[in-house]
């Protein structure tokens, strides 16, 4: 029984999440090991309430889940098992092997202080798997919006430029779902540069490039049918109160200046010079945006300018046209 002891301390005291379960049991064990001296009885009631215990110290499915919730649960063991979520659901209950369980520890050490995108190195979007990394903006769902909403406004764009393009996702999938354009993506991170291309590799989009510079510069003296840009767009305030897995992220990426507003104003005042006759100018904004920006884009002699809601009814994407 003291061998048994010893196990259940070291399992008290480990960083597995998940043989939590066996704490109350524990806690009656070590009182009767130790605040009494054990006669035949105790010893053997304990060992009674360990035996069901043991079968059960083999992390489940269920165990993961429940210790990540549905959305990160899932993503977790489709990364450890190789498997989609539609088979890890046909398969429940399961039981995760010795290395699997390792696995999911290792994940679990790292959770609550590094965003799950960067500790797995990968995220989907728009249907594709694109490496994530540290000093690189994490891929957002919301930023599909942009996307969809360029492609289906018009066809026929020959020369896109994403200003600010991050790990590159917005242009490598337009270069991909337009395959007859030429996408060029710029970036003043060094990091977002090489992780932009990593990803232009992996995806083998050969009418897509990169470069390395600030805005409008790495592209002097170009003209383009389509300017899209996620920019940064985060005021101060909000910097203060963001969450900290957002701040896990690169400050570049996301302040906007003391309004939030910075990045729109220059981008706007040089896009003319930049656009081909009748060319469109695109902007994923915040939620409260809309109006300063449009309202940026009429100075500037843009027209037809037009607001689009994401799925929850806020203000996401932002079009103009200038002739």
């Amino acid at each position: 029984f003291i061998v048994g002891y010893e196990v259940f301390y070291y399992l008290d005291q480990s960083k597995n999440p998940f043989f939590g379960k066996i704490n109350d049991v524990f806690s009656k064990i070590q009182y009767w090991t130790t605040t009494l001296e054990p006669d035949d009885d105790m010893i053997e009631v304990g060992i009674r309430a360990i035996r069901p215990i043991i079968g059960e110290l083999r992390m489940t499915g269920q165990d993961v889940i429940k210790k990540f919730g549905s959305v990160d649960g899932y993503l977790i063991l489709e990364e450890v098992l190789g498997k989609s979520k539609s088979e890890l659901k046909l398969n429940m209950p399961f039981e995760l092997t010795q290395k699997e369980e390792e696995k999911i520890i290792k994940i679990s050490e790292l959770y609550d202080k590094i965003p799950l995108q960067y500790i797995l190195g990968h995220w989907n979007f728009y249907g594709r798997e694109f490496k994530v990394r540290e000093n690189v903006l994490i891929p957002r769902f919301d930023t599909e919006n942009l996307l969809e909403t360029v492609i289906n406004w018009r066809s026929g764009y020959k020369d896109i430029l994403d200003i600010g393009t991050g790990s590159g996702i917005i242009a490598l999938t337009l270069g991909l779902e337009l395959p007859e354009a030429s996408v060029i993506g710029v970036d003043i991170s060094e990091d977002a540069y090489r992780l932009a291309e990593e990803n232009r590799k992996l995806l083998q989009a050969e009418n897509v490039e990169f470069r390395l510079g600030d805005l409008f510069e790495p592209v002097s003296g170009e003209k383009f049918d389509l300017i899209c840009s996620n920019p940064p767009y985060i005021n101060r305030q909000d910097m203060e109160k963001l969450d900290w897995k957002v701040k896990s992220e690169p400050s570049l990426a996301l302040y906007g200046g003391e309004d939030g507003l910075d990045f729109y104003r220059r981008i706007i005042s040089h896009a003319p010079k930049y656009l081909k006759p009748g060319g469109l100018l695109a902007f994923e904004i915040g939620s409260d945006q809309g109006k300063s920006v449009e309202l940026f884009l009429q100075e500037e002699g843009f027209h037809d300018i037009k607001l689009f809601q994401d799925l929850q009814g806020f203000d996401r994407v932002i079009l103009a046209v200038y002739q």
